[in-house]
């Protein structure tokens, strides 16, 4: 009698054990499987902290005044974030080059259609770099319907408007077709400055109005001598090879398309959608037509006399 009660209370401790056991590994698996969901979801920035100074505010309204130049930048993301030193690109900082403002490249164009519309195209970044994008225009019957044609060399876009009898390319289906296509949106931000974005934009000639030109960018990027991962890895450090002059600044951190800093696993600033899109967003969307995420950061640097 006493050997069974021992069996029974020993298969009885082996099934409790068991059970915690159990219970033990799954737990360790949603733990596991949590934190693989956290890295999948995007970057959150938290906060620029110069090298000395205040942290710089996001989402601010007006331009925070510095009594000096930093040395570098440190962007903090959430912490469930990890870099890759060959994965950084997305941040870009430009000073406005004395104007006080902010302007992209851009070029407008009515397709020789009388003004009936007028469709606008501004560079997806600032910078003097970005005048001179060019888009040239030709046309072609596809044999039925389809969006223009698209195909991009560099910084030329190469747009084909189908001419397909009641298939005719209008404004609106050529925004669409270019910004869909990844290579083009990394370089223009395409938008209807006035007139009906229905118009058909096939009837005249391609060579009264192509090739088109960006242009009236003054603004100049400046171009860090060090990025890399910080001491931890949701911490990326910009660090400039030279003092910054005194002038108006402003900080972008890309999130969509082929602009878009990324984490470890790829996936984009701001990008919260838990699926296999590419859904990134940019911080602080301003006005300036090409939807970037900014800080503005008036540098005064009183290291700085002459106030370049």
């Amino acid at each position: 009698m006493f050997n069974q009660e021992s069996k029974r209370s020993q298969k009885k401790s082996n099934s409790i054990s068991s059970k915690k056991s159990f219970d033990s590994k799954r737990k360790l698996f949603l733990e596991n499987l949590e934190d693989r969901r956290l890295l999948t979801v995007g970057p959150q920035l938290i906060g620029i902290q110069p090298n000395d100074g205040e942290l710089i505010s996001l989402n601010v309204d007006k331009p925070q005044i510095r009594e000096s130049a930093p040395r570098d930048l440190t962007f903090r993301f959430d912490e469930n974030q990890t870099f890759a030193p060959g994965q950084l690109d997305g941040i870009q900082i430009t000073r406005a080059n004395l104007d006080g403002e902010f302007s992209a490249a851009s070029v407008t164009t009515d397709f020789s259609t009388g003004g009936l519309v007028e469709v606008q195209f501004t560079a997806a970044k600032l910078g003097i770099e970005q005048n001179g994008i060019q888009l040239v225009f030709s046309r072609r019957d596809q044999g039925g319907a389809g969006f223009p044609e698209i195909g991009v060399v560099e910084n030329r876009i190469e747009v084909s408007l189908n001419t397909n009898l009641n298939n005719h390319t209008t404004a609106e289906q050529l925004i669409q077709a270019l910004e869909e296509n990844a290579e083009a949106y990394a370089l223009i931000r395409p938008s209807v400055f006035s007139g009906d974005a229905g118009t058909d934009i096939t009837n005249a000639d391609t060579t009264t109005y192509s090739p088109l030109f960006t242009e009236g960018a003054n603004d100049v990027v400046i171009n860090p001598g060090y990025v890399g991962v910080g001491d931890y890895s949701n911490e990326i450090i910009v660090r400039f090879a030279e003092t910054l002059p005194d002038d108006l600044y402003q900080i972008d951190v890309y999130g969509d398309g082929q602009n878009a800093l990324r984490n470890s696993l790829g996936v984009a600033v701001n990008d919260l959608t838990l699926n296999d899109g590419d859904n990134g967003s940019n911080y602080n969307d301003d006005d300036h037509g090409n939807n970037n995420n900014d800080n503005n950061d008036n540098n005064d640097n009183n290291d700085n006399n002459d106030n370049n």
